[in-house]
């Protein structure tokens, strides 16, 4: 039997040839690169399935981070006091007021509540302060499991905060408000529990001269 044209030369019957070599070769690459796809698809979908869970989880943290650096203070209107305090449970029950704009401001709070389909949710409630009423609880992250706030005054951090209306003075801080906020927000995922810690600055908005400057 004659070798193809193409053989190598002294390449027998038993050897490769240098086509069969490199379909080889190709095959080789083509197994790879589906494999790397197949990879890189089910990783694409693992990260969708995690993080969908994770959306509203950093959304809500957007927001709270979002009133922070909003934050203001007026010593002649308690219900702008700057307070937090843990619930029975743990969970931190937080509420400040936040400038709209340079003469309007509004109390925000935050908090855990039973949600409808079981488990909790975060919530966040805007009051007028101009009108005094309520507002709507507005939800913002599904599947809580944990909701803890960390407070840096200048020098040490403390796991609450509040105002000495009494004495009219903070009880830590500058001038009534932390320096820096940190935010633990733990939520149920299909692969866990997963916990995104954040820490946020407090931006004193410049509403009363007589107490920023």
């Amino acid at each position: 039997m004659k070798p193809w044209p193409w053989s190598a030369s002294g390449v027998g019957a038993g050897g490769l040839t240098h086509v069969e070599l490199l379909l080889a070769l190709l095959i080789t690459v083509l197994i790879c690169a589906a494999g790397f796809a197949a990879a890189r698809a089910a990783a694409a979908a693992f990260a969708r399935l995690d993080g969908g869970d994770l959306s509203d989880a950093e959304a809500a943290l957007d927001v709270i981070g979002r009133d922070l650096r909003c934050a203001a203070l007026d010593p002649d209107d308690n219900r702008t006091r700057f307070v937090c305090h843990a619930d029975d449970d743990g969970h931190a029950r937080l509420r400040f007021a936040r400038a709209l704009s340079a003469d309007e401001l509004v109390s925000v709070s935050f908090s855990l509540a039973p949600s409808a389909g079981g488990g909790q949710e975060l919530r966040r409630v805007t009051t007028a302060l101009a009108e005094g009423s309520g507002g709507e609880p507005a939800f913002l992250c599904g599947g809580v499991t944990e909701f803890r706030c960390r407070f840096f005054g200048a020098d040490v951090w403390s796991s609450d905060w509040d105002w000495d209306a009494e004495h009219r003075a903070p009880i830590a801080g500058i001038r009534g408000l932390p320096l820096l906020v940190g935010v633990t927000l733990g939520v149920r995922t299909p692969f866990g529990e997963r916990r995104l810690n954040r820490t946020f600055p407090v931006m004193v908005a410049l509403l009363n001269r007589s107490l920023h400057e």
